[in-house]
Order: C-alpha cells, then sequence, then structure tokens
C-alpha cells in the first residue's frame, strides 16, 4: 500500500461494528487522497475523528457515507460523484455540519444546522433543471422583480427520521456558468420550494428542495443577440388570435419560447418545439392588449434571439 493513495472498499454484509473499527484504523493514515466505499458498504464518520484528509471521497451505486452532524470536510479537494454528476449523504446527530456534496465537475458543498439528536437526514445535490424535476413557479413578490429560477442546479435536504423541524441552510454558492431562464446570473436569491412554488428563503428551518434564483431587468429582454433571420407574424396579433406562427434560420435546433411581459414576468414557456422547414407555430396564450416579447432560445440555449410581438 502506497503513501498518499490510500482506499477503502467496504462490502456488502460489512456490520455497523466492523465499520466502526475500520473508522478508527483510519485515524493513522495520514493524507490520503483516494477513499472508496464499496458496494453494499456504510461508512461511518464521527466527528472527532481525526483523519486528515485531501482527497476525493467517493462511493459505488449502492455504498453510503454516513456523517456524524459536526463533521467538516471542507478541505475536500474533489466531492461525492454520481453516475448522474449527482449523490445523497447521510448525516446523524445534532450539530452544524459541512456536507462535501457535488460532482467531479461542480464542487458545491452546503452547511447545515440540526437540533434533534436523534436527527438522521439525507443530502443530495443536483446538475438538473429544477424547472424540470421540481417545479418553475416562482411566488408573486419573486417574479414581480423579475427573478428567475436556475436552469442548472438544486440542493435536497430531507428527514429521514427525527424531530427537527427543519434545517437551517448556508454555505452555497450558485454555480459559476449557470443560467437563468437561458441569461447569466447578475443578482441572487437562495430559494426553497414550498410545495407549490418557490419562494425567497430566509435563513430559518426549512426542508426539501433549495436552488437560486437571479434577476434581470426588462431592458435585458432585448435583440441584441441577433443571430439569423427570424420572421414573427401576424404581428400585431388579435387577442382573441389561437396560434403565433413565425419562421427561422436553417441553424436553429433544440428550440424553445418564454414569452414575457413588459415587466419581464414569464407569462408562458414552451419547451421541445418540433422544428420543421418554413412555417412554425405556437399556440398563443391567453394575453391582454398589450406589449409582450419573445424569447427564442435554441442550440442547447447557447443562443437566442427575442423579438417583440403586439397583442390588439
Amino acid at each position: 500500500m502506497k503513501k498518499n493513495s490510500f482506499k477503502l472498499s467496504l462490502c456488502t454484509g460489512v456490520s455497523t461494528l466492523i465499520c466502526f473499527f475500520l473508522c478508527v484504523f483510519i485515524q493513522d493514515v495520514k493524507a490520503q487522497n483516494a477513499l472508496y466505499v464499496g458496494d453494499g458498504g456504510i461508512l461511518y464518520l464521527k466527528k472527532d475523528l481525526p483523519l486528515v484528509f485531501n482527497g476525493n471521497l467517493s462511493r459505488s451505486a449502492t455504498g453510503n457515507v454516513v456523517f456524524e452532524a459536526g463533521t467538516n470536510l471542507s478541505s475536500l479537494t474533489d466531492y461525492f460523484a454520481g453516475s448522474a454528476g449527482s449523490d445523497y449523504v447521510s448525516v446523524y446527530g445534532a450539530g452544524t455540519t459541512v456536507v462535501p456534496v457535488g460532482s467531479s465537475i461542480v464542487r458545491s458543498p452546503i452547511t447545515i444546522v440540526s437540533n434533534a439528536s436523534n436527527d438522521n437526514f439525507s443530502i443530495g445535490y443536483f446538475l438538473n433543471d429544477p424547472a424540470v424535476d421540481v417545479s418553475a413557479s416562482l411566488d408573486a413578490a419573486l417574479s414581480s422583480s423579475n427573478y428567475f429560477l436556475s436552469d442548472d442546479e438544486y440542493w435536497t435536504v430531507n428527514k429521514v427520521s427525527g424531530t427537527s423541524n427543519g434545517y437551517v441552510i448556508s454555505g452555497t454558492t450558485p454555480k459559476s456558468d449557470a443560467k437563468y431562464d437561458g441569461s447569466d446570473g447578475t443578482s441572487y436569491k437562495m430559494v426553497w420550494f414550498n410545495g407549490s412554488q418557490w419562494e425567497e428563503y430566509v435563513g430559518d428551518q426549512k426542508e426539501g428542495s433549495f436552488s437560486y434564483v437571479s434577476q434581470k431587468s426588462a431592458l435585458g429582454i432585448d435583440d441584441e443577440h441577433n443571430i439569423g433571420e427570424f420572421l414573427l407574424y401576424p404581428n400585431p396579433v388579435s387577442a382573441v388570435a389561437t396560434n403565433v406562427y413565425f419562421t427561422l434560420p436553417a441553424n436553429v435546433q433544440q428550440l424553445s419560447v418564454t414569452v414575457y411581459d413588459v415587466t419581464g414576468k414569464r407569462v408562458a414557456n414552451y419547451n421541445n418545439i418540433p422544428v420543421r422547414v418554413g412555417v412554425n407555430s405556437i399556440s398563443k396564450p391567453e394575453l391582454s392588449k398589450g406589449l409582450y416579447f419573445l424569447k427564442f432560445s435554441f442550440n442547447n440555449r447557447q443562443q437566442y434571439m427575442t423579438k417583440r410581438l403586439v397583442v390588439q
């Protein structure tokens, strides 16, 4: 066994007692850079474990890692990586825990305060669009201020057992290249999904899904990223019309269309629109008379074009 390349693989059927002794054993293994939990294994890490560990801590699909509350592994140079860029970590007990969730692509640790000694909870990080997995709806306070939900990431904190009313969450950082309705982020708020919509998270005891929103002004919805020739018609369109028609340049794939009002509030969204040569269309949402913006996002959301639509 070479120093700095220690690998611990716990196999199916290993008892909690054996896991404990293995944890005690690795106290004397310093400056490790590869710790792995094998199929069906369970690795318990106690908060007072004097393990110097500055590398990758990973597991198989059926392995499990459990932290005692109060553990801080913020010095890890890599984080849990699941097959789809996400993974779960379990924590038990009361205390402040820095949980090293994330992936080999993104490090997204989260700090969680639990206050019940009988608590057992799991934490996950997902490189997915929360609007698809959870919900896209923002509460009125956020949507009226032109905030948009992340397209790329969210965390989950869920109680498995115990008597806590929830957990205080902090220490997260929005992904540096995350998009918000297809645009770069400028200012951020952490949000929590309350079961029906996303609301600003203000640091109280909660559990469930957490993500970020970013604000952008109506002035950001313009034609500055013109790509090819888009034609939108009829324009103006009647308030009672059922469809909006448009033509696209030949290089457009993976099309989505989002409709905004003049304040920048999203009023309708269409994903994965079939693209064909010639005239394309979407069903027109119920819109009052006035000015709207149709944002065409395409080519894996790397390009976009915005057209003004008058409803009369």
